[in-house]
């Protein structure tokens, strides 16, 4: 995305504007597993990722204004995805990690991911066509395989292919950060759904899951995890990690804090759920019960078309407990309309959503 000051927006316009505008451009739906991310001039290798709720022009300076769309929070299982246009986007980026080294595989994998990536993008085994791409590189392993693939099979279903063997690498998912430990010892730190890893020379030498994590903080160009107390253990235990100044520092505490608040609230609503459903018998009906549930997934579906709610916004509103509303949900509650009676709306169904699937 190459755009000028002020171009496509306006001059004080937040990222999230600019990021729904290209979402509505592709049609994309599920958009919470995306960003946009920009280069800084402080170092121009690694990316930084546009806070939709912060202004454009405080993030980005001295730089051109140059933004590429990219996937920040890889699904554990892509297979979830609801629309096939989302499980396309994860194939490219997935094709530009593996491309640009980011994702390392084997042979034998590079060969099965690019006999579905032909057969994705070129369809059934075609010999003219495929001698077309043997004269320019050795493809035959891959033409091998893509000539045992069942005729008829759709782009979509080679990208499922694709995504069920590229979602078992080691490297999958894991956005890598340079470090050095306690002893100065060069690692790397990995965030991905599962946790924080820690890389030697390209070797998980540890792993921190996020249950285990209770705090996460960084003071100067040091980075710091405390680790719950183990099984043997009395105390908590803090360990730290050097940066290489205090801007890495707080980019790597940013995408840990959102890393964690991503997976880890996705997986507590959907357990949420399931408790839920398995005390409907408090209900009189089922059929109650199914009523009720339909009608509040309607409502939240109403108000996040409305007020442009991500699943990330809506986390963040029923993250508090069941008594009280976040400052979040207050906050967008006063701003939302002038309208006595859409605010008691709002703080209502919030309330009765957070109750239903938090309390």
């Amino acid at each position: 995305l190459l755009m000028s000051q002020g171009q496509a927006a306006g001059k004080r316009a937040r990222g999230l504007q600019l990021f729904e505008k290209v979402c509505e451009h592709i049609n994309l739906l599920e958009r919470d597993y995306f960003a946009l991310s920009f280069r800084d001039a402080d170092n121009n290798k690694v990316p930084n990722w546009l806070d939709p709720g912060k202004e454009m022009k405080k993030q980005v300076r001295g730089v051109p204004w140059n933004f590429s769309f990219n996937v920040k929070f890889y699904p554990p299982d892509p297979a979830q995805l609801s629309e096939d246009i989302t499980r396309y986007f994860l194939c490219l980026q997935l094709r530009q990690d593996i491309v640009s080294g980011r994702l390392p595989c084997s042979f034998a994998t590079h060969t099965i991911l690019g006999s579905y990536t032909v057969q994705s993008e070129l369809g059934d085994y075609d010999p003219g066509t495929h001698s077309a791409l043997l004269y320019y590189c050795d493809l035959s392993k891959i033409t091998e395989l893509h000539k045992t693939y069942r005729l008829g099979m759709t782009p979509a279903e080679a990208e499922m292919h694709f995504l069920e063997n590229v979602k078992k690498l080691s490297m999958y998912g894991v956005d890598l950060h340079h470090a050095k430990d306690s002893e100065g010892v060069a690692i790397m730190l990995g965030v991905c759904n599962s946790g924080l890893l820690v890389y030697r020379d390209r070797l998980r030498i540890n792993r921190f899951s996020w249950p285990k994590i209770l705090k996460i903080s960084y003071k100067r160009n040091n980075f710091y995890i405390k680790i719950r107390p183990g099984e043997f253990e009395q105390f908590e235990s803090t360990i730290g990690f050097k940066l290489f100044n205090h801007r890495a520092a707080k980019r790597l505490w940013k995408v840990c804090v959102e890393h964690h608040s991503f997976f880890r609230s996705v997986k507590i609503m959907s357990q949420r759920v399931v408790c839920f459903r398995n005390h409907a018998i408090k209900f009189r009906s089922q059929n109650c019960m199914i009523l009720i549930a339909g009608v509040v997934l309607s409502l939240v579906s109403w108000v996040g078309e409305r007020h442009s709610l991500t699943k990330t916004h809506f986390l963040l509103l029923i993250s508090t407990s069941s008594a009280t509303l976040s400052p979040v949900a207050v906050k967008l509650i006063l701003e939302v309309d002038r309208n006595s009676a859409t605010k008691t709306t709002l703080k209502g169904l919030f309330q009765y959503v957070h109750f239903c699937l938090i309390a």
